[in-house]
């Protein structure tokens, strides 16, 4: 628009420019856009089933399994600390050290539930109203 607007005439008369001012207030500002008032969520203590936590399975903490994308991750090792009276080593003998990739869970862990066709995450969406809390590890 701006360019065929200015492409015959090296002056701009009053009223070309008071077209192009509106044309680029227009641009520059979108219509604004109305969104519906919505119900607030809320919930109905009556309805909330207490038994019905008691037979919802209790998650457990699994594992990630992967694999690492760094080589370094393989070749990084830690000390070995292994100080029982049943090991042979408890007097103090060094042991070798550790590589990390085989020290506990080097990628972490998360709660699920163990199937027949493996481990299954939690469910995001509240089952009969009630969500699984990690930090508290309460339902």
């Amino acid at each position: 628009f701006a360019i065929w607007l200015h492409c015959h005439e090296d002056e701009l008369t009053v009223d070309e420019e008071e077209k192009y001012d509106a044309f680029l207030a227009k641009e520059m500002r979108p219509p604004p856009i109305y969104s519906p008032n919505l119900p607030k969520p809320y919930v109905n203590w009556m309805r909330l089933n207490t038994n019905m936590l008691r037979n919802l399975p209790t998650p457990v903490r699994y594992p990630k399994l992967g694999c690492s994308q760094d080589p370094v991750f393989y070749t990084t090792t830690v000390p070995t600390y292994n100080m029982t009276p049943y090991s042979g080593n408890y007097w103090g003998q060094s042991l070798p050290p550790t590589p990390v990739f085989e020290k506990g869970e080097p990628f972490g862990t998360e709660y699920g539930f163990m199937t027949e066709m493996g481990v299954v995450p939690l469910p995001s969406i509240p089952i009969h109203g009630y969500v699984f809390d990690p930090i508290t590890e309460r339902g």
